[in-house]
């Protein structure tokens, strides 16, 4: 008898030492966890490494690893045992082209899990799939009556230091596939960055979608691809559409030489380039910029409401100079502090560019928010041709709140511009009812590239009014508002007696509103509910995300 118990006891015991480590899937593991597992899958439960309060999944050598991983393997992790990490990284040396020996994963959380994370780095595989999805963690695909905060609702969620490096950093293959649904990211420098380095490769497809990008800490929403000199990687058919982008410190997106098949739609980006003030490097305050090498493109049906200096740049370039059609049409450009549209110089290479059904309102005309920069006000919305390319324009609209709409029209063909008055876009509870050009992020001086051409520090303090929402970002990431008149400060908005605290309650009701409730659980971060309200008249012409289309575009 106390032979059978002892048996009985050590395998047991073993049984839990085997399911609380990594390990390859077995027929166990499906009986485990369920038939969605397959033999030859990767589990992840444990960190790979734990020091002081760091908790760590990292592979830096798959294939002497992990040799028995199935081609097309699900790496599945645990989020609930892993806790938050400060790093998942899975490569096969630090070369980030060295392949593994298998061409093909998917990422996923395990369901009812969710994944959380400083920082997600993966190269060396030719086909990549981040899924976090779940029918508990539905993201944007569902929106339950019960949810009051978007944070949280995704089954991948990285939320870095408030100025580290790239959140999702992912490179490919030559030939690759990129596909990123599920995901959150939070702070960092970057949201999401996508093959960067310096290698002349093509990057066969990018899907991304389902995604809650907001508050980084340094730059852009994504940056795919590369603003350097060549080699570096060409991308062709990208498909980014269904998400939210809100409050990045640069822009929300930089998408760099695209060579056709490129499907941008139904994206809402709320307050753009806080940190314009202080960018980090000159032109990083616009809303999009849109880089065209070749083939045929299309971005549409986008809000784009609060940006900086730009709300959209399209760039052409020299290194694949094979003409194709860029269109451009269905987006709104709101609540910028200068322009609409600037045609760059570097539109000289082939493309066509077409513009449609463009829709300008509220430009910054209270006070000129460059005006202690050295940079000229613009007087206009678009901006004369500087390159080569041809440009047509039709159905604009506009609520005059600019001099022109033009800066220099005569090389440029128009077709019907008209004026009337434009409402802001409504949003179930976006948590601000404060214009998105008034948050910004909270810096002593204006300081570096100003005007761009130049760079150092602008002696002259940072200056604030009434109603401004500045983004604390030195020990805490927290917005204040301010209540004082017009003033210029060096004071940290967390030391002055000029700005108060904002949270929000469980209700998602702000601090300084009537109903909210101080004794209920508050959130330092607003709830970003950025569904437009059933009678808007932009939820009418379908701008946007818009839960109601998560099924039927793709």
């Amino acid at each position: 008898m106390f032979r059978k118990l002892f048996i009985t006891f050590i395998i047991l015991s073993f049984s839990n030492s085997v399911f609380s480590i990594n390990r390859i899937a077995s027929a166990i593991d499906k009986q485990i966890y369920g038939n969605y597992i397959t033999e030859g899958d990767l589990i992840i439960d444990s960190p790979t490494k734990i020091y002081g309060e760091n908790r760590e999944v990292i592979y830096y050598f798959m294939q002497k690893q992990w040799p028995l991983i199935r081609e097309g393997a699900t790496i599945w992790f645990d989020g609930d045992k892993l806790g938050y990490l400060s790093m998942i990284k899975f490569c096969n040396t630090a070369d980030e082209q060295k392949p593994w020996h298998i061409s093909s994963a998917t990422f996923r959380n395990i369901p009812g899990t969710r994944v959380m994370t400083k920082q997600f780095v993966c190269q060396g595989l030719k086909n990549i799939e981040v899924n976090g999805e779940s029918p508990s963690f539905p993201g944007l695909s569902k929106w339950p009556e019960t949810r009051k905060f978007l944070t949280g609702s995704f089954g991948f969620h990285v939320i870095a230091k408030i100025f580290q490096g790239h959140n999702y950093g992912i490179s490919v293959l030559d030939g690759g596939t990129i596909k990123l649904r599920g995901i959150e990211s939070q702070h960092g420098f970057t949201a999401i960055r996508i093959n960067g380095g310096n290698r002349d490769l093509t990057v066969e497809s990018i899907e991304i979608t389902n995604f809650y990008i907001h508050d980084t800490g340094d730059g852009e929403g994504m940056y795919l691809g590369a603003t350097h000199a060549p080699p570096l990687a060409k991308i062709k058919n990208l498909k980014i559409y269904n998400g939210i982008i809100t409050r990045t410190a640069a822009e929300a997106l930089q998408l760099q030489h695209l060579i056709g098949g490129a499907d941008i739609h139904h994206v809402t980006i709320r307050a753009a380039d806080v940190r314009w003030r202080n960018e980090f490097r000159a032109g990083q305050d616009t809303g999009i910029q849109w880089s065209v090498d070749a083939g045929d493109n299309k971005l549409h049906h986008i809000i784009l409401d609060g940006y900086g200096s730009v709300g959209l740049v399209p760039f052409g370039s020299n290194v694949m100079p094979i003409g194709g059609t860029s269109r451009v049409s269905n987006v709104l450009f709101s609540n910028g502090l200068d322009i609409g549209v600037y045609l760059h110089n570097s539109g000289k290479f082939g493309i066509e560019w077409q513009f449609d059904s463009l829709y300008f309102r509220r430009f910054s005309t209270e006070r000129s928010y460059y005006q202690n920069t050295g940079r000229p006000e613009r007087k206009y919305m678009i901006s004369r041709r500087h390159g080569k390319d041809k440009y047509s324009f039709k159905n604009i609209v506009h609520d005059g709140t600019r001099p022109s709409v033009f800066e220099k029209n005569d090389s440029i063909e128009v077709r019907n511009v008209k004026q009337k008055e434009l409402p802001a876009p409504s949003y179930v509870n976006s948590g601000f009812h404060e214009s998105p050009s008034r948050i910004k992020q909270w810096y002593p001086h204006y300081a570096g590239f100003f005007p761009a051409s130049r760079s150092g520090k602008v002696k002259i303090a940072s200056d604030w009014e009434e109603g401004d929402i500045a983004i604390e970002t030195e020990k805490e990431y927290a917005f204040y508002k301010c209540i004082a008149t017009h003033f210029a400060t060096e004071e940290r908005p967390s030391q002055s007696k000029n700005f108060v605290k904002l949270t929000w309650d469980e209700n998602g009701v702000r601090s300084d509103q009537p109903t909210w409730v101080s004794e209920l659980k508050q959130s330092n971060f607003p709830p970003d509910d950025l569904r437009l309200e059933d009678n808007c008249y932009w939820n009418k012409l379908k701008l946007g995300f818009n839960p109601d289309l998560f099924n039927q575009v793709n």
